[in-house]
């Protein structure tokens, strides 16, 4: 019995909470309101010719092309900026060549790692291994920076995505 008054009891708080609160509707034209008298409070901010940058005497130069990031740099010739493209584009793929086979090689001497069992005595080979793999992990870093390197001075001497990322 004492069960289902307090359940009566809970019931009854639910409705009248529920006939005290505010419907959907009643909210958003509250929110409406809100943003009515927000929007009414702002002034609209007035762009004038002093505000805007002063126009040059000559309306194509704003127009004009950038220069093309893939084209030589002034006072080079196109046959030397090719050709050091070339070669720029070859040392990248070099040292991209160079980072693949050193993980090659830590994926391979990693794969032949084996991990001695408890009770078995310590295995010295299986950790010079490890230590070896470790060294190449290194020197992997060190190519990568150096890759990175490489790539930066690409895309600053003005070579194109194609040379510095091939």
């Amino acid at each position: 019995m004492q069960k289902h008054i307090s359940a009566f009891i809970v019931l009854v708080l639910f409705c009248v909470a529920a006939c005290y609160g505010q419907s959907l509707s009643d909210a958003a034209h509250q929110q409406r309101k809100k943003e009515a008298a927000k929007d009414s409070t702002t002034v609209p901010k007035v762009i004038t010719n002093d505000d805007l940058a002063p126009q040059t005497s000559d309306p194509i130069a704003p127009h004009a092309k950038t220069p093309d990031t893939k084209s030589p740099k002034p006072g080079q010739d196109e046959a030397a900026f090719a050709k050091k493209a070339e070669q720029t584009k070859t040392a990248i793929l070099a040292q991209k060549s160079r980072i693949k086979g050193l993980q090659t090689q830590i994926e391979k001497t990693r794969a032949s790692i084996h991990y001695v069992e408890v009770g078995v005595p310590y295995n010295q080979n299986q950790l010079q291994k490890q230590q070896a793999a470790d060294r190449m992990q290194e020197q992997v870093d060190e190519e990568i920076k150096r890759l990175a390197v490489m790539q930066e001075a690409a895309r600053r001497a003005g070579f194109g995505s194609v040379v510095y990322d091939p």
